[in-house]
């Protein structure tokens, strides 16, 4: 006996959609581009951020004296719209016969079909935004994202927007040695806001291209400490002081394996983190399956999101090895 798309819509729709959404959730909870973005959900299609320009220091003030007004500056105005992506999860009339229609078998090529479009739809997420990593892409005034001063997100002469004073978080190009991790560490802690106040960043995580020249080199630098705690020792045999200090974060979607992006640590230093993806809508299964004209059942999968870099890139330090 022939299954029918009502029959089978009855016993196993439901729970293929709730599947579907639920295991897409935990898939951007665990992805690789969570570890770097500000992921979170709004209700708002098209938002409007002002970038975090420095902090405002109090001032000594005599008895009667007015306080000072505040000064600090207003950042950068940036705008995103959100995009809808989606797909569909098919079985199609010649996979049903295959298997005499037998519900459960249908069942399970649904069940593999959603399997598959949660691996899609991660994929497709991660590879779009972790295209912001590249320092190819970083460094390219041309890139279809750009920091909000309109510089590529690596530059060596970011403006803060209230007072026109610049910083650099462009390394160029600088292999990944001891020399370089100590560098690294005073370029975070020399670091100062708008206004030359102090503002020390610590650079805990770097992204790599998984394999790549640049995920060896970094591995090799702040590998962490050995069993008994000790200290990884360098071909030179000096002390490496830099182990364990720095994440090295794999992903491998990153274009270049010499490319590389330093992160800082934006927890408890109330710094808006400046690369930002919001959901208005999660990835979700769309209603039931359906019939289409080639007698197709489809399921249809879509979300809306939108993505970008809301904030100056202060936190964000981009170079490659080569």
């Amino acid at each position: 006996m022939t299954l029918s798309i009502a029959e089978f819509n009855t016993s196993f729709s439901k729970s293929i959609k709730e599947h579907f959404d639920n295991q897409s959730r935990e898939a951007v909870n665990n992805s690789a581009y969570s570890k770097i973005f500000d992921v979170s959900d709004t209700s708002e299609y098209t938002s409007s951020y002002i970038s975090t320009e420095g902090v405002d220091l109090p001032d000594y003030f005599d008895e009667g004296e007015a306080l000072k007004d505040s000064s600090i500056g207003k950042g950068y105005k940036v705008t995103y719209d959100s995009a809808e992506f989606g797909h569909v999860m098919a079985i199609t009339k010649k996979a049903r016969l295959k298997v005499g229609d037998s519900t459960e078998k249908v069942a399970e090529i649904a069940n593999k079909q959603k399997n598959s479009a949660i691996i899609a739809m991660n994929t497709f997420l991660e590879k779009e935004l972790c295209a912001l990593l590249d320092y190819t892409n970083a460094s390219n005034a041309s890139y279809k994202i750009l920091s909000p001063d309109l510089l590529p997100l690596a530059s060596a002469s970011h403006v803060w927007n209230s007072t026109g004073t610049t910083f650099d978080n462009d390394f160029g190009t600088d292999a990944i040695d001891i020399t370089h991790a100590g560098d690294v560490v005073t370029v975070g802690g020399a670091f100062v806001d708008s206004k030359g106040t102090a503002m020390p960043l610590k650079f805990n995580k770097i992204f790599v291209k998984t394999g790549g020249a640049a995920s060896k080199q970094a591995k090799s630098v702040y590998a962490s400490r050995n069993a008994q705690g000790q200290y990884t020792v360098t071909s030179i045999g000096e002390i490496n002081l830099y182990s364990g200090e720095v994440t090295v974060v794999e992903i491998p979607w990153m274009v270049s394996g010499n490319d590389y992006v330093y992160s800082a640590d934006v927890e408890g230093m109330n710094i808006e983190n400046p690369l930002f993806c919001e959901f208005v809508q999660r990835p979700q299964a769309e209603g039931v399956f359906k019939e289409n004209k080639n007698l197709t059942w489809e399921m249809p999968y879509s979300a809306s999101f939108k993505y970008g870099v809301r904030n100056l890139p202060f936190t964000l330090l981009y170079g490659k090895v080569a």
